[in-house]
């Protein structure tokens, strides 16, 4: 059970925290796959672990609740903290609903209770219907209606997409607007995709009230994930050389570049060079631009930008890059806007993998490696890190210290750590349990928790480590910290250990100071501290020259 129990917090809670991020109080009906695997004992242990599944999904969200409510304050802020999402279990019978690809069971059950759901049948348990009578409902209002009667022609006709210009003579004698609205309204009752404040308008035909209009209007969900799929897959790299062989340009131009970072980076041009690539997306911008004359190619590219940053997709680093796919012909036709778009790093935070971090770091020193020095600091939280926090710091990580940076060796970005090679030190942070070897001081630790570990190594002095990148890594967690609006609810146990006791003992068994015996420390100017295996240590070198973060 414990083994399942951390998988569902790694695999499935991860998700969760996603959903939640980008939409605040979602409904979330789970859904158990791979049924036909336990046919064998009349499905008794899928049962099983779809109850532990239940159970491991309300503590985590009891206890959620439970901290916000001691924490917010009755703020907007408060309140949109206190937003959680609404989980939809089975309504007697099993806890979740279990469904087969291979026998194609259960999903006649689950479309029904989707629908049902949707329609206001099923209420859920609850006294209310979820969606009230949007779903379903009739549609009374005419412009609603009218922009419906259009919609529906232009997907009969097999268009994926419409323009503002194109659905705006329905509107001619309503402001903009109310065609908005309608919009909105027809987005939610679920008959198309429209994403206010994405994208923007021609300047020539926007006023200070229209600046939240949306120039496109999706009627193809599965064709917009189709989009997306374009860089959300493992071969992004072999995709984006394959491009640029196609259109002439030298696939290993930035690939050179990047070679020392084994993280999934993709610039704005590659992005406009792979859906360039594909003939969906061609189709739609060319059928685009014959229904709006002033509709520009790489607009539409620009749109999905936004939108997959939006919606999470996509990071913007805020970084450029010198773009390498501009020629002497198309270098004159593109206005400012596009160049700065077109040059952008975005980092893909799910195309990120596992790995063995055994094989990457160790805190004793070996027999080549010896006068490294090594520090560590632990962040302990009960049950688990959530998962905001280690993508968040790697996000961060790579904006500080930029892709392409000449000082970095190599960069490694993994869902549970990110390390980074900088010629003189080596940085990592880490996200392990406390039965790993590599979680310092866990023999201290209660069972059931994980750390997040910072640590770093070199030939260098303690107090130099912190001047060649260690303060940085720990400034990007404290930033994380500070500005995320539900991680401050996470309670944590701050540690820092003994260099000396990292040389000579098994990291789980190394000695430490609490963060708050060190910070008394640096306020009443001590210059030594001694671990309680007596080694004595220099301040300096456990926190720089200041506190830690």
């Amino acid at each position: 059970n414990r083994e399942l129990a951390k998988d569902i917090d790694q695999n499935v809670q991860s998700w969760v925290e996603r959903i939640q991020r980008q939409s605040p109080g979602a409904i979330i009906l789970p859904v158990a796959t791979f049924a036909d695997c336990f046919e064998e004992d009349g499905g008794a242990e899928a049962k099983r672990r779809c109850r532990i599944l239940r159970q491991r999904l309300e503590m985590h969200e009891d206890r959620t609740r439970s901290l916000l409510t001691d924490n917010a304050v009755m703020s907007e802020q408060g309140k949109v903290r206190l937003k959680r999402p609404k989980f939809l279990f089975e309504c007697g019978g099993d806890a979740i609903l279990r469904v087969s690809s291979a026998n194609f069971d259960g999903f006649g059950c689950l479309r029904k209770r989707i629908v049902d759901i949707a329609r206001g049948k099923d209420c859920a348990g609850l006294r209310r219907p979820l969606f009230g009578e949007l779903l379903g409902g009739e549609i009374t209002h005419p412009l609603d209606h009218e922009i419906r009667c259009c919609i529906r022609a232009l997907v009969d006709r097999g268009r994926k997409m419409a323009v503002w210009s194109t659905l705006e003579p329905l509107a001619d004698e309503s402001p903009s607007f109310q065609l908005a609205d309608a919009l909105n309204y027809l987005s939610m009752c679920g008959e198309l995709l429209y994403f206010e404040g994405i994208g923007r308008l021609d300047e020539e035909k926007v006023s200070d009230a229209d600046t939240t209009i949306s120039p496109y209007v999706v009627l193809s969900p599965r064709w917009l994930m189709s989009v997306a799929c374009c860089f959300l897959r493992p071969s992004l790299s072999s995709d984006i050389r394959c491009a640029k062989r196609r259109v002439g340009l030298d696939p290993n131009k930035t690939e050179a570049c990047r070679v020392h970072w084994n993280c999934p980076l993709v610039s704005g041009d590659e992005l406009s060079l792979l859906w360039d690539s594909t003939s969906f997306v061609k189709k739609v911008e060319n059928q685009l631009q014959k229904g709006s004359n002033k509709s520009k190619q790489s607009s539409l590219h620009g749109f999905f930008v936004e939108l997959f940053v939006k919606v999470g997709l996509l990071v913007d680093l805020g970084v450029e890059q010198t773009s390498d796919t501009e020629d002497e012909s198309s270098a004159g036709t593109r206005d400012d806007n596009e160049a700065s778009d077109t040059t952008r790093m975005f980092f893909i935070p799910s195309l990120m993998g596992d790995g063995d971090l055994q094989d990457l770091w160790s805190f004793n020193s070996s027999s080549d490696s010896m006068g490294t020095t090594t520090l560590g600091h632990s962040f302990t939280f009960v049950e688990r890190v959530p998962t905001r926090l280690m993508e968040g710091l790697i996000v961060e990580v790579l904006r500080r210290f930029r892709p392409f940076d000449k000082r970095v060796r190599e960069f490694i970005a993994w869902r549970s750590a990110v390390y980074l090679n900088l010629h003189t030190v080596e940085l990592i942070a880490m996200v392990v349990d406390n039965e790993s070897a590599l979680c310092i001081g866990s023999s201290y630790l209660a069972p059931a928790t994980t750390s997040l570990v910072l640590s770093v190594r070199g030939r260098q002095q303690g107090q130099r480590f912190w001047e060649e990148g260690y303060s940085t890594m720990h400034q990007s967690l404290q930033w994380v910290l500070d500005n995320d609006p539900e991680l401050f609810v996470y309670e944590c146990e701050k540690r820092v250990y003994c260099p000396s006791c990292l040389k000579v003992k098994a990291a789980r068994e190394a000695s430490f100071w609490d963060r708050r015996v060190v910070d008394r420390a640096v306020d009443d100017n001590q210059r030594v501290l001694h671990c309680p295996l007596g080694h004595r240590t220099d301040l300096r070198s456990l926190c720089g020259e200041g506190h830690i973060g």
